[in-house]
């Protein structure tokens, strides 16, 4: 007999956990076509039929039973390594963190300086980076913790965490509504107001032009600018309006330099998820930042 991967055992592992492919499917982030191939190939790597379908999912036949009381006790110890490896580490001296520029903003900002405190002399290295990006630094293991919003893009060997629900809303400064007298953004009047763009990639800037497409409007921004901070500075002295994730402005909505104008346009709230690579899962001090961040 070949030596089979343990991938393969790993899979067989959580369907006979789960008794039932779409939950492994969705615990594994592996479609469950792939999931089913896989499950196939180690049959033929061990001649035998592991499982049989049933009407609420699979069953172990006789041989899969066995197999899966072999395997179990490995998997789980495999699972146990970096935990017990993580005992006899120092505390490390550096910490890699990603996210797009909203989530430094919003949750990274008023966390690092608590965690300098807790982690005296320990280096702190931020990236502002695409999801894709995040995720590929997670796995190669140049980003300790990552912040992404697509969970589009999950990917096996990583973990998550739902972490914060973001709502969008349309800002202006004061003045600006009242020289407008504007009382309510619409698909009617959307158009009719100077118009501050921001960030062609973000995800908010996205969700905005596909709206437009989707009902046939057009704006044709006053201002297009990439930088969140200079397009804030204009909106605050009264140049235009534009749409912010609520966290990332709040604090100058509170000291009355920008006010949220209604809408009976519905934008889905963003939801941000914290990514760590799931070798990291039971690692001490990465438990620790975490909750230091939440």
């Amino acid at each position: 007999m070949n030596n089979i991967n343990l991938d393969l055992y790993k899979i067989f592992y959580e369907v006979g956990k789960t008794k039932n492919i779409t939950k492994a499917s969705s615990n594994l982030f592996i479609s469950q076509p792939a999931i089913t191939h896989q499950l196939k190939k180690l049959e033929r790597e061990l001649n035998c039929t592991l499982f049989y379908r049933t009407k609420y999912g699979v069953e172990f036949t006789k041989e899969g039973e066995e197999i899966f009381k072999i395997i179990e006790n490995s998997i789980l110890s495999l699972e146990n390594v970096p935990e017990a490896l993580s005992k006899f580490s120092t505390s490390p001296k550096n910490l890699n963190f990603a996210s797009s520029f909203g989530s430094a903003r919003i949750i990274l900002a008023p966390a690092i300086p608590k965690i300098i405190k807790k982690n005296p002399g320990l280096n702190i290295k931020l990236e502002i980076l695409s999801n894709e990006q995040i995720l590929d630094s997670i796995i190669n293991n140049s980003v300790d913790i990552g912040f992404i919003n697509r969970n589009d893009l999950f990917r096996e060997n990583i973990s998550y965490i739902e972490w914060e629900k973001v709502e969008r809303v349309f800002v202006a400064s004061k003045e600006f509504v009242e020289k407008f007298n504007i009382k309510k953004i619409t698909k009617d009047n959307i158009s009719k107001y100077p118009f501050i763009a921001t960030g062609k990639k973000s995800a908010t800037r996205i969700l905005l032009d596909d709206f437009l497409s989707e009902n046939n409007l057009y704006i044709t921004p006053f201002l297009d600018i990439d930088s969140f901070e200079m397009a804030l500075d204009l909106i605050v002295q009264g140049y235009g309006f534009a749409l912010f994730n609520k966290p990332y402005i709040s604090d100058l909505i509170k000291k009355g330099k920008l006010v949220e104008i209604k809408s009976d346009i519905a934008f889905p709230t963003r939801t941000i998820y914290l990514a760590t690579n799931k070798n990291n899962e039971n690692n001490k001090f990465i438990k620790e930042i975490i909750k230091t961040i939440k």
